[in-house]
């Protein structure tokens, strides 16, 4: 190789974690003077957040056809096969696609950012057919074997995988924007409602972000209490399956006149209960945390980073709605605690900068250019 070139290929763009730490780190190669490139299918084409003018997207025709996810992942074998330099793999699929396309004459070497353990997340939580799992774990396992350096976003992600197979354990962060809110206050944050505690959640998203868990346990607590307003996130998200008792963010900032962000959703809330069953990390958390706002989360695996039940958290069982429903009700009727987890959360939030994870991903990037440069000079 002699241009530092990095092709990132990515199934779609959505509004998940992962994929916005995907884009921070190709606005990281940008910045470093390495020319990257991120792929996408025409069905999925906007990124969740702004991506760099130099960082270039190349947006795959798919024809629109009922077949046009197995279009895509054809058409981005093919433009892979054009490829040379470094290819950055997440998602349990990308990395089989990557070696098909060296397969056919791609000269690529992968980096690997695993964001998550997806037998767990992705199959056994997966919306697939029953009969299509074991084929899809065999995928996503026979990736974790493949060569290329391995990077994994938490420690429970690298046990699941395997200590031996991961070359550095590299925390996601929480963007600019949200750290700069870590000082802006202390204690309980105040809500958009005077008298009323809000209580806030993300619509279902899948099976394995178990939000019909705090939504049940909500409903209990509405019957208990009156003095408790629910609140779910909807910016962009389909909150269809969300119980109409639950008040949707963007109808309640317009009706006060805000406009509509996560920064303010979270500022909105006393409480955020973040319910998953299965996380390589968990970036939600945080960024309550980072906004002042108490958190109620799950033992999930990879939030387990940075969760300390008592002191900047509470930490329930996964899928125990009476957990969540008392884990809820002991913030609210114990102000002190609420306080204590709000204070300690915001000295939390600041140890967990993105610009550190984009930085330590860019250089073990740049590594492959300059073991290649070595080389060349040798011979």
């Amino acid at each position: 190789m002699t241009d530092k070139h990095v092709v990132i290929p990515l199934l779609s763009f959505n509004a998940s974690g992962g994929v916005r730490m995907i884009c921070a780190v190709a606005d990281g190669l940008a910045h470093a003077g390495i020319t990257a490139k991120i792929v996408v299918p025409d069905y999925a084409p906007h990124s969740p957040v702004v991506v760099d003018p130099a960082v270039e997207i190349t947006v795959l025709d798919t024809g629109r056809t009922p077949l046009q996810k197995v279009r895509y992942r054809t058409a981005l074998i093919r433009e892979l096969r054009r490829e040379d330099g470094v290819a950055v793999s997440t998602g349990y699929e990308t990395p089989f696609l990557i070696r098909l396309a060296c397969a056919f004459g791609a000269e690529l070497q992968m980096f690997s950012l695993i964001q998550g353990y997806e037998p767990l997340s992705h199959v056994r939580y997966g919306r697939k057919p029953s009969w299509v799992k074991p084929f899809q774990s065999l995928v996503a396992r026979a990736g974790y074997r493949f060569e290329g350096r391995k990077v994994a976003t938490s420690r429970y992600v690298a046990d699941c995988i395997g200590q031996d197979r991961i070359e550095k354990v590299i925390n996601p962060g929480i963007p600019r924007q949200l750290l700069q809110q870590i000082d802006s206050g202390s204690g309980a944050p105040r809500g958009l409602v005077t008298g009323e505690s809000t209580l806030g959640v993300f619509p279902p998203t899948g099976q394995v972000k178990g939000i019909r868990y705090a939504l049940e346990a909500f409903a209990e607590l509405r019957r208990k209490r009156q003095d408790v307003r629910m609140l779910v996130y909807d910016c962009d998200y389909d909150s269809s399956g969300v119980p109409d008792f639950v008040t949707r963010y963007t109808e309640l900032a317009i009706g006060h006149r805000r406009k509509p962000s996560l920064i303010d959703f979270y500022q909105s809330l006393d409480v955020f209960v973040f319910p998953s069953l299965v996380e390589g990390f968990g970036l939600p958390p945080l960024e309550a945390m980072a906004c002042g706002t108490a958190v109620v989360l799950s033992d999930s695996g990879g939030v387990m980073e940075y969760a300390e039940d008592g002191r900047n958290c509470l930490v329930v069982p996964p899928g125990d709605v009476g957990a969540i429903e008392r884990a809820v009700a002991r913030l609210l009727d114990e102000p002190g605690l609420m306080e204590k987890l709000v204070n300690n959360g915001r000295e939390t939030a600041k140890r967990f900068p993105i610009d550190r994870f984009v930085e330590e991903c860019v250089e073990l990037i740049d590594e492959y250019f300059d073991a290649d440069a070595t080389h060349a000079n040798k011979g």
